[in-house]
């Protein structure tokens, strides 16, 4: 067991240890003292803890032993193991930010390693909680780092240079976090990603929100969100939020999944952006649709929706000549009359996605990069065991410190040159239509063998 701060390593019987209540135990020669007096040439007077004893100790100020009175007492070995055991569980209840059901179980766990079974003496995790909750709070400056509702939450003073806003009505709470820097690349920021996960969420927070930029032909996370819910009202007020406390962000493009919400919400705020959902996403939700159609089990019904799945490349003006050739190559079949229905429906004349599921011209066409950004939050935060919000934000405050560090350390996969090979071969066959070379026929045919 390591000492608590001012224990003296002069001499290795004594240590200290917290009572329950959080006073200060000497333990001398398997005996538990209590702290009587403080002397002022720094001399201290304990005396054991078995009141009927009486027996005294008296150390300097350099913790040698002066004075040991004999202890009539028999004080029972396994309650002070049992003791100290309890004090380590409260030192790492403050040392570290791990669940504190893993730090109890940890610690019995490795007195079981080491052969010692004293399970049945040392409190239950339930009997203990409270206080080592109580005291990781008071070491990180908060009253309270989990609440039933997120307007109960309290950030520790440690990142007050992290957080870019706190907005609180009593009824909804928004946190905001950025770097400083980030706040800065957020002001000349242009084109916006984001998306949301809702794994490495503190309670009773519902969703962590990342808002990534586009610095310097770079896409880095900018600001972080924590959302109490997904409507359309909460993401327009996170937008307000970071319009107000950056007054000098201009969005001309924004892109995530296909969240309606999230979507309308930002435009709400930047109304003459460009809104654009994932390219990654559109393909997934045709796949999903012609498999639950069956179509997936006919090469010639995989066609069909593999010619609908590369709309998205073409310039918006051009969708409906498209459309009219892809109708003209389309099987006869009662399945694919649904796919197709679903394909106008859905996208072509929605009233709200018509038009925003293109990605002609655009740099990043999915956003990929942001969910890979929160797989490696998950597996660094492991969200199983609950999430702490303290550990979050030291993980993520980190991450945007050394990003550009880390960045260089990344190396390109394979699936990364092969997905930019793809890309370039896009690029010169869609460059070939515009100019007028191919039909727009000839194109989608072109970019189906591509991917295939």
């Amino acid at each position: 067991m390591e000492p608590i701060a001012g224990t003296s390593n002069k001499s290795e019987l004594i240590k200290y240890v917290k009572s329950r209540k959080g006073k200060r135990v000497l333990l001398y020669k398997n005996k538990t003292h209590r702290l009587i007096k403080m002397y002022k040439n720094g001399n201290t007077l304990w005396r054991c803890t078995i009141q009927a004893c009486g027996a005294v100790l008296t150390l300097s100020k350099y913790e040698d032993v002066l004075k040991n009175n004999e202890h009539f007492c028999t004080q029972n070995k396994v309650t002070q193991f049992v003791q100290e055991v309890v004090d380590d569980i409260h030192q790492e209840a403050m040392s570290t930010l791990d669940p504190l059901p893993e730090v109890y179980k940890r610690k019995l766990n490795n007195l079981l390693d080491q052969g010692i079974n004293l399970t049945q003496d040392i409190p239950e995790f339930k009997n203990v909680k409270t206080t080592l909750y109580n005291k990781r709070n008071k070491s990180l400056g908060v009253k309270r780092l989990f609440g039933k509702s997120p307007t109960d939450v309290q950030v520790p003073n440690s990142f007050c240079n992290f957080i870019l806003a706190d907005y609180n009505d009593g009824k909804r709470r928004i946190l905001l976090f950025a770097t400083q820097k980030s706040k800065d690349e957020l002001g000349r920021c242009r084109h916006l990603y984001c998306d949301g996960t809702f794994k490495s969420v503190p309670k009773p927070f519902k969703q962590l929100y990342s808002i990534h930029g586009d610095i310097d032909g770079v896409v880095k996370p900018l600001v972080y969100a924590l959302l109490c819910d997904k409507k359309k009202s909460t993401y327009k007020l996170l937008f307000q939020l970071l319009k107000t406390t950056v007054p000098n962000t201009q969005v001309d493009f924004f892109k995530s999944d296909f969240e309606e919400a999230a979507m309308s919400g930002f435009l709400a705020v930047f109304p003459n952006a460009v809104v654009s959902g994932c390219f990654f996403h559109y393909k997934q939700a045709l796949r999903r649709k012609s498999r639950d159609l069956g179509l997936s089990k006919n090469s010639i019904f995989r066609k069909h929706v593999a010619l609908c799945t590369l709309l998205p490349h073409l310039p918006i003006t051009d969708l409906d000549e498209a459309w009219l050739y892809i109708m003209s190559q389309s099987p006869q079949d009662k399945n694919v009359t649904k796919f197709n229905d679903y394909m106008v429906a859905q996208w072509l004349e929605h009233r709200f996605w018509k038009g925003k599921f293109t990605c002609y011209g655009e740099k990043n066409k999915t956003n990929n990069f942001v969910e890979s950004h929160y797989s490696e939050i998950n597996k660094k935060i492991n969200p199983k065991g609950g999430v702490n919000l303290a550990k979050l934000l030291i993980y993520l405050q980190n991450y945007c410190n050394n990003f550009a560090e880390m960045r260089l350390k990344m190396n390109i996969s394979e699936n990364q040159k092969h997905a930019q090979e793809r890309n370039n071969i896009i690029e010169n066959i869609l460059n070939q239509y515009v100019t007028g070379s191919i039909s727009i026929g000839h194109c989608l045919e072109m970019l189906r063998k591509r991917n295939d």
